[in-house]
C-alpha cells in the first residue's frame, strides 16, 4: 500500500500494521487517514517499575486480590517477584502495608462474626459519642467502585492510556506546559459525573440517626471525595473530608488558596478514543489558569488548597478536645465505627487508632470484609 507525498508523483510505502491507517471517507480519491488510537501517557522514569511491568509480575500471584503498597514501583523487579510469589510474606524492609499474619481477627468464623455484630450493636446503642471513619468501601452500595480489592473499578480510560489510579491522581497532569490537563479532566470529569449521578445509600442516614442519639454528639471523618455524607443530610459542621472533595475546585497553580463550588455540569465530554475531554476547561476566576478539583492527590501535592479542610479540621479537633477535657474522660463510652477503610492509603485507619489512644474506654468497630484485622494492642478494644 502506498500514498502520494507532496504535490509530486513520489510514492511512499505505508506500514499499515505500525501506523494503523484506515480508508478515508472519500475512498475514490485513493487516500487514507491515520487511525486514531488512545494515546498512552508515559510516566516511566529511571529506577521505577512501569505499570506494564508491575501488571506482568502481579499475574504470577496465586491470590488475585493480593494488595501491593503504593511504593511498589520503586522496588526492584526481584523484590516485587518475591513479594508476589510469597503471597506478601517476603517483603522489603519498610513496606507500608501491615503483615496480616500479625493481626488479630484477620479471619473470623461465621459464629465469631455473629457474636461481634451483637457486641458492636450493644456498644453503639449505648454510646456517649460516635466517631464514624469511612473509606472507599462505604460507597460500594451506592454503585461506586473502590480503588483496590474486590470492588475495584474507577475509570475505563486508565487501562487505555496505560496509567494506574495513583498515576492519574497526580497534580502534574493539570500543568498546561508540562502536563495534560485534558487527560486529567477526562478522569476527574468522570468522577464528578459519577458522584453527581449516584445517591448515598441508606447506611448514611442510619448512621446519622444513631449518632443523633448520642448525648455528646457524633462526627464523620472520611477519606471519600464524593461528598455523599453531606448529600445524605449530614450537617457540614459534622464532616471532615480529609482528602477534599471533587465538588469543589481550586486553581491548579495555585495563585491563591480560594476554593469554589463546581457547577453540576462542567460542560465537558470525554472522547471515546483518546479519553481526553473536549469543551472549555474550568478556569481559575482570578488568573485564568486551569482549575482542578480540591482533592489532595498523590505525588507530594503541595498545590492542594487546605483552606476548606482546615475549617473542617478546626470543628473536628474542637469536638475531640471538649470530650478529652471532661472529668469523666477515662470512662467515656466513645465508639469508633470504621467502615470500608483499606490498608494501602491508611489515613482513616491511623486517625481512628490515634483517637483510641486518647480515650481509654473507647471501642473500635471495624467493618471491612477484606481487611478486618486488628493490631495486637487493639484486640481488647474491638468486639
Amino acid at each position: 500500500m502506498v500514498r502520494r507525498c507532496g504535490s509530486g508523483d513520489q510514492l511512499v510505502a505505508l506500514d499499515l500494521v505500525q501506523d494503523g491507517f484506515v480508508a478515508s471517507a472519500a475512498p475514490l480519491q485513493g487516500t487514507l487517514l491515520r487511525k486514531q488510537v488512545p494515546q498512552k501517557a508515559e510516566i516511566h522514569s529511571e529506577g521505577t517499575l512501569s505499570k506494564a511491568e508491575i501488571d506482568e509480575i502481579l499475574q504470577m500471584a496465586s491470590d488475585p486480590g493480593l494488595l501491593v503498597p503504593l511504593e511498589v514501583k520503586h522496588w526492584s523487579r526481584q523484590q516485587l517477584e518475591l513479594y508476589v510469589l510469597s503471597g506478601g510474606v517476603l517483603r522489603p524492609k519498610g513496606c507500608s502495608l501491615p503483615d496480616e499474619r500479625l493481626l488479630a481477627n484477620a479471619t473470623m468464623t461465621q459464629e465469631q462474626i455473629v457474636s461481634a455484630l451483637a457486641q458492636a450493636s450493644e456498644w453503639i446503642t449505648s454510646a456517649d459519642a460516635l466517631l464514624i471513619g469511612s473509606g472507599a468501601g462505604m460507597g460500594v452500595d451506592s454503585g461506586l467502585g473502590t480503588f483496590r480489592g474486590g470492588h475495584k473499578g474507577v475509570w475505563d480510560g486508565l487501562e487505555a492510556v496505560g496509567l494506574a489510579y495513583e498515576d492519574i491522581c497526580q497534580p502534574k497532569w493539570f500543568q498546561e506546559e508540562a502536563g495534560e490537563p485534558r487527560l486529567a479532566w477526562g478522569f476527574w470529569n468522570h468522577c464528578h459525573v459519577a458522584y453527581q449521578e449516584s445517591r448515598p445509600h441508606d447506611g448514611y442516614s442510619t448512621l446519622r440517626r444513631l449518632g443523633q442519639r448520642c448525648p455528646l454528639g457524633f462526627f464523620s471523618f472520611t477519606s471519600n471525595i464524593d461528598s455523599h455524607w453531606i448529600a445524605s443530610g449530614m450537617s457540614p459542621e459534622r464532616v471532615l473530608e480529609v482528602h477534599g472533595a471533587v465538588r469543589w475546585l481550586q486553581c491548579s497553580k495555585p495563585c491563591c488558596p480560594d476554593v469554589w463550588k463546581a457547577p453540576n455540569d462542567l460542560g465537558l465530554a470525554e472522547d471515546g478514543e483518546s479519553h481526553r475531554v473536549t469543551g472549555l476547561l474550568p478556569l481559575c476566576p482570578k488568573c485564568q489558569a486551569v482549575a482542578r478539583p480540591n482533592v489532595q492527590m498523590f505525588g507530594s501535592d503541595g498545590d492542594f488548597s487546605r483552606a476548606r479542610r482546615a475549617s473542617q479540621n478546626v470543628r473536628y479537633d474542637a469536638w475531640l478536645k471538649r470530650m478529652s477535657e471532661r472529668p469523666d474522660r477515662e470512662s467515656l463510652r466513645l465508639v469508633v465505627l470504621e467502615v470500608g477503610c483499606g490498608l494501602t492509603v491508611p489515613t482513616v485507619r491511623k486517625e481512628m487508632e490515634k483517637v483510641l489512644q486518647i480515650f481509654p474506654q473507647a471501642r473500635l468497630v471495624r467493618v471491612n470484609p477484606e481487611n478486618p484485622g486488628l493490631a495486637p494492642e487493639l484486640v481488647n478494644r474491638g468486639p
